[in-house]
């Protein structure tokens, strides 16, 4: 087995890779090492399933030549190995076209923030089987029928180094956990939470509110199709705000598959909805992005008004704007969407809402038309029908039938209390209160 490299190895080797890469005829370079250390226990019907710990480093290369853009990864970290990796890249560009629309990366050096790193995560290990544990049997004494989840934690070591007087160091650690609880009847909440910190990961409450809501799943009843006032959960509506997120990429908006392509200066409704890579908590926070530039926060809808796609140097670049630091080389991409919060509290949303739905969760969101944002999501888990104001049982086989831009415009008030969840479905962290949007299509199976 392989010696584990020390980061001055790893530091010498990433210099000679960019040193030799540059006389072999590249213009711009790029050399990124990762160290990781990950923890993940699985739960299934109220036992521990799994415990994986997997420990592993990552390097990659980017570097172009004559506007021909190659990237690559090291299967092995030794000089003459990584030298043959870069030789055989440096032979396959010779086959490649040139991408007129590159126009460089950023240019260093720049000052960074302190690390966000909890040593508690880092060295968690066994301690957090017992945290695990104490969900699981919160779960039971509240009379759920079973529960199931996971608890993921890691740590994590970044050094970046370019052939633009950039050099960047992170160390970084997050965590989420994920419950799901079920009732007699297998219908189901699910909650999630993610955190930088230990501290901020409040296991116990989110198992606790999970159980609240559980209590009032009653036998669901099928109800008609039509335009209803929905109240969409943290964990719903971050799923929608996901393809918000990918719809802000100057990558998508290039490739035409952005709904908010023509809406740049426009108003979209009434809401501030920010992208934030300094996030004091942020599960996906760091300190650069994939270029070095130091990852800030941006207003992409502030006061309804689409403000900025997100960008690289080169992109922005093209467009004559400024960099937002969220470089993806090739396709940017937000770090974590904060959607400003409310002034209701759960009650208040409620009674505004007065009849329609509470969906707690959706999954399997899918677009069929990216361009004018045409989607459709499936209610996971409970959905409960409010009638005046209050929880008056439960409905089954209903489905979101809609257009992400409708969603965003008829978002009506929020909630004053955010989550920071990460649904399975999303890509990206969310921190964000509930949603009150009016005029939400429901269809139902035809009978």
């Amino acid at each position: 087995m392989e010696k584990e490299k020390s980061w001055n190895e790893i530091e010498d080797l990433s210099y000679f890779i960019l040193k030799k890469t540059k006389s072999l005829g590249a213009d711009d370079v790029i050399v990124s090492s990762t160290k990781n250390r990950n923890q993940h226990i699985k739960f299934v019907n109220n036992k521990i399933a799994t415990i994986k710990n997997l420990a592993r480093l990552e390097a990659g290369i980017f570097f172009t030549i004559n506007k021909k853009i190659i990237a690559g990864t090291f299967s092995k970290f030794t000089k003459g190995d990584m030298l043959k990796t870069v030789e055989a890249l440096i032979r396959f560009s010779k086959d490649t076209k040139a991408n007129d629309n590159y126009q460089g990366m950023a240019d260093g050096p720049f000052k960074y923030r302190d690390d966000v790193y909890d040593k508690k995560i880092a060295h968690i290990n066994e301690e957090a089987i017992p945290l695990v544990e104490s969900a699981i049997n919160t779960a039971l004494k509240f009379k759920a029928k079973r529960c199931a989840g996971t608890f993921d934690s890691g740590y994590y070591e970044t050094l970046l180094i370019t052939s633009n007087n950039v050099k960047a160091y992170d160390k970084n650690t997050n965590a989420r956990f994920s419950i799901r609880v079920f009732t007699d009847g297998d219908a189901s909440i699910h909650k999630t939470i993610v955190s930088k910190n230990l501290k901020g990961l409040d296991i116990m409450k989110v198992t606790q509110e999970a159980l609240e809501l559980l209590r009032d799943v009653k036998k669901p009843k099928r109800i008609d199709a039509g335009k209803y006032s929905v109240v969409f959960d943290p964990m719903a509506f971050s799923n929608l705000l996901d393809s918000v997120g990918d719809a802000s990429s100057i990558f998508n908006v290039e490739a035409g598959t952005s709904c908010l392509r023509n809406h740049l200066g426009k108003s979209l409704g009434n809401f501030t909805l920010v992208d934030d890579g300094t996030l004091a908590d942020g599960y996906h926070s760091v300190k650069f992005d994939a270029e070095g530039t130091p990852t800030k926060k941006n207003f992409i809808i502030n006061n309804g008004v689409l403000k900025t796609f997100l960008h690289n140097t080169s992109s922005a670049k093209r467009h004559s704007t400024e960099p937002t630091a969220n470089a993806g080389l090739i396709a940017p991409k937000p770090w974590n969407l904060v959607l400003e919060q409310g002034d209701y509290s759960n009650d208040e949303l409620f009674r505004e809402l007065k009849n329609g739905l509470y969906i707690t969760n959706v999954w399997y969101t899918r677009f069929q038309n990216y361009s004018t944002g045409d989607f459709s999501t499936i209610p996971r888990d409970a959905v409960f029908l409010i009638k005046n104001g209050r929880i008056a049982g439960c409905v089954k086989d209903v489905r979101i039938s809609e257009n992400i831009l409708n969603i965003l415009k008829n978002i009506n008030v929020l909630g004053n209390k955010q989550e920071h969840v990460l649904g399975w479905d999303s890509e990206t962290p969310a921190l964000l209160p509930r949603a009150l949007v009016r005029n939400v299509n429901i269809t139902v199976p035809v009978s």
